[in-house]
């Protein structure tokens, strides 16, 4: 059995329990009951299990990328051990736990070139979370994130018109699956009601396949002996695979880590353990020389801090935290980063320029203009573009394109869904 079967099949025991699903009329359906830490404290995340995490992805990934053979095997397994979990259980831990996990061991799986679909962690996804919505019921659950998908549908008719039947199935799903996956996640989440406490350990989940990810990338540079860094992404420093996706993983894991290590809630050791990572992650993701991931856990952890601020419980912890990082990146990793990239990491940071990507926000812009209302199909926008002829590097240009009026209903849907989320 492969490291990661073996992490996903302990959710039960280092998950704990949640309550059952709450309708919006506010009944409880049927379920287990929370249990709460031993005197009434907060159950506590063990620090071996963190180190565990950590451990058994980075060797279990050295092994994938030297057995592709046993990254395909993991990724089935990940599959079919979530699905005979969720489905035997009513706890609303397992499935949460199972697509974290997925959604960090995507990347991991794509740089060992596991023999998988390319949407296969996307389809996984929404499998888990149907699986997960028909074991617990479909009561209480919130519509809006299928109205969100539904209006993104009329548009692939366009598609069917513009391509062979083959390679419009094959935009339909790879333009499509993301907010597929998206919708599917949002119902399954937004028909639970659980404490925060239970979710921090479902976070666990993606930090252990994202270690192996950076893991790749770490032993990918040392393994290459003398790496050229130039102005561009680098490809050697992100174990082989590509630079923006190696590098958004690592910033998701900077912001869940940063999370755990300004988290009082935990043991001392816990904490220093999680701050490690957090230097470690970002580092790798820096070097990745693709900005996308030290950008945006930047502007989630810049996003979070007002909210850390309000609770006694992260308020010191997370100026503390914060400062500390702040002062060994600026002082200590960043200089050696530097020096090891021969100067060009200063350079490629203080570099404003957008690789085109205002040139492909404006060819969206334009196709839009001549299509306003449905747009021109999932993947023909690509086949308009005046000047780039790239598929879009932003999903929001891309949903203005492609679906038109549509698209940014469709939007405006998901930003209804993100506000009703706060009290």
């Amino acid at each position: 059995m492969t490291p990661g079967m073996k992490a996903l099949l302990s959710v039960p025991s280092f998950a704990g329990r949640l309550p059952g699903p709450v309708s919006r009329a506010g009944k409880a359906s049927p379920g287990p009951c929370p249990i709460p830490g031993r005197g009434g404290q907060r159950p506590r995340i063990a620090t071996s299990f963190i180190v565990a995490m950590v451990l058994v992805h980075i060797l279990g990934g050295l092994v994938m990328k030297w057995l592709p053979m046993v990254a395909t095997v993991h990724a089935l397994g990940t599959l079919v051990v979530s699905l005979t979990i969720v489905l035997r259980s009513r706890r609303a831990t397992d499935a949460v736990c199972a697509v974290a996990y997925i959604a960090g061991a995507e990347v991991l799986w794509r740089m060992t070139n596991a023999s998988l679909p390319w949407e296969y962690g996307k389809y996984a996804v929404v499998l888990i979370a149907l699986a997960a919505l028909a074991r617990r019921g479909f009561k209480g659950v919130d519509y809006l994130p299928i109205l969100y998908f539904l209006l993104l549908l009329p548009s692939s008719v366009l598609t069917l018109g513009a391509f062979p039947l083959d390679d419009a199935r094959k935009q339909i799903s790879f333009n499509l699956s993301g907010p597929l996956s998206c919708a599917a996640c949002l119902v399954l989440f937004g028909s639970i009601r659980t404490q925060p406490e239970v979710v921090k350990r479902c976070l666990l989940f993606y930090l252990g396949p994202a270690a192996g990810v950076a893991g790749l990338a770490f032993f990918g540079i040392h393994a290459a002996g003398e790496v050229s860094f130039e102005h561009g992404s680098n490809f050697v420093a992100s174990g082989g695979f590509g630079p923006v996706q190696v590098s958004s993983a690592l910033g998701l894991a900077t912001v869940i880590s940063f999370h755990f290590a300004t988290d009082s809630g935990l043991r001392k050791v816990a904490r220093a353990v999680a701050f490690a990572l957090t230097l470690w992650f970002l580092g790798q993701s820096v070097l990745t020389f693709a900005r996308t991931g030290l950008y945006s856990a930047g502007l989630s952890v810049a996003a979070a801090m007002p909210f850390l601020m309000r609770s006694s419980r992260f308020r010191w912890q997370a100026v503390a935290v914060l400062v500390g990082l702040l002062g060994i990146g600026v002082f200590l990793i960043f200089p050696a980063l530097n020096s090891f990239t021969g100067g060009n990491l200063e350079r490629r940071y203080a570099d404003s320029r957008t690789s085109g990507r205002d040139q492909l926000l404006q060819d969206d812009v334009n196709v839009w203009l001549k299509s306003p209302v449905l747009g021109v199909g999932p993947g023909v926008a690509k086949l308009r573009r005046e000047k780039s002829g790239y598929a879009a590097h932003t999903e929001y240009s891309r949903l203005l394109s492609e679906h038109g009026l549509l698209g940014i209903a469709a939007a405006a849907v998901l930003g209804i869904v993100l506000v009703r989320q706060f009290p």
